[in-house]
């Protein structure tokens, strides 16, 4: 994550404020009966890009790794959940916290107007693990926090304690200028994201359920803002997610001749499944234009000459820019379902030939696939 990128989370964070009606303490009067008229501007510029960058460095240390069996080191948790509590002491004393199975935190900062329907803000504090051998390869140490030519580099930079503590901030920053707001925000921080979300988020939500709210909307981790991904748009892309894919687990499991690997039996169980996984790497599932419809109308007005006028036919020119997202695997994966082979084994030892051997595929299905 850059320093700008940085700053622009916690500027969009402190703006969800406007949506939600704000105004100074003083002015509690008016915001009880005027409402959004009391409103006060907020000068996003005196936001502390440096401190904020201090957080993020800090929460990447703690390891709070998830196993796909739900394992994980409690006390990582703790450490990161004592920081948030260390740097955003306003926060804490103000807002209601409660903790479920464990480490799952909802927070809830009470707005004026108990009638209005709140809004939820999401992140999560688990990252997904390193794989073993290859801290290596990485600019900096995956849970160094570094800061290496103005980027923050470390697990969960992006995914997803950038935006967590970025909310952080953005409310910090709200109630150093005692502001307070109508309508309540739930700040949701689940500790189990990556593995689905089974003990943290959706037993908030159940909760939630139970006490009979009704999110006015809710923020989570989704779009962007991007710089250069079109290079033929000089300002900055706000992606606005507007569906989400589908998440499948897909095992493949190829069975031959077991024995020795001195025979050296043709058609193995590993050699199928090396086979498979070839030729599914090498026909992925089509592109579907149809989501990119909106996108191509919406940057129209930032596109030059000849491209300004093809925009305006994006039916047309959808294909073009299909083959053009074909090429970068970040963008390809915005228009097709992909399957990514991420675990195999078999074999248990280095001359027998096993009988079987799998692959699991993770699928990402596209609505409408």
């Amino acid at each position: 994550m850059s320093k700008k990128a940085a700053a622009a989370a916690v500027g969009v964070a402190v703006a969800v404020g406007a949506a939600i009606g704000m105004a100074p303490r003083s002015d509690r009067r008016d915001v009880d009966e005027r409402g959004p008229a009391a409103r006060q501007p907020l000068l996003l510029e005196d936001v502390d890009v440096e401190r904020f960058v201090e957080g993020l460095t800090e929460a990447i240390t703690y390891r709070t790794v998830v196993l796909d069996d739900g394992t994980y080191d409690a006390g990582e948790f703790d450490a990161l959940q004592t920081m948030l509590s260390r740097r955003y002491p306003r926060l804490h004393a103000q807002l209601e916290r409660e903790a479920f199975e464990g480490h799952g935190l909802l927070y809830t900062w009470a707005g004026s107007d108990p009638q209005l329907d709140p809004i939820v803000l999401m992140a999560h504090q688990d990252v997904v693990p390193v794989e073993e051998g290859t801290e290596d390869d990485w600019v900096a140490p995956p849970f160094g926090g570094s800061v290496v030519d103005g980027k923050v580099y470390g697990r969960g930079a992006a995914d997803l304690k950038g935006v967590l503590i970025a909310l952080c901030e953005a409310i910090e920053y709200l109630l150093e200028r005692d502001v307070t707001l109508r309508r309540t925000v739930l700040f949701v921080c689940g500790h189990d994201e990556e593995i689905g979300g089974t003990n943290g988020t959706r037993v908030i939500a159940e909760q939630l359920r139970t006490r009979g709210v009704r999110p006015w909307f809710v923020v989570d981790e989704g779009g962007m803002v991007t710089e250069g991904m079109l290079p033929v748009v000089k300002a900055p892309i706000a992606l606005i997610g507007i569906s989400e894919k589908g998440y499948a687990h897909v095992r493949l499991t190829a069975r031959g001749d077991g024995g020795v690997s001195s025979i050296a039996p043709a058609g193995t169980a590993i050699a199928q499944l090396a086979v498979a996984i070839a030729r599914l790497e090498a026909n992925p599932l089509p592109a579907r234009t149809e989501p990119m419809m909106p996108t191509i109308s919406a940057l129209a007005g930032h596109l030059p000459g000849v491209l300004r006028t093809l925009a305006s036919r994006p039916t047309a020119v959808a294909p073009l820019l299909s083959r053009a997202f074909a090429r970068d695997p970040h963008l390809d994966a915005v228009q097709r379902t992909t399957m990514v082979p991420t675990i195999v084994s078999g074999g248990v030892k280095a001359n027998v030939v096993p009988r079987s051997a799998s692959v699991v595929f993770n699928v990402r299905v596209i609505p409408g696939d």
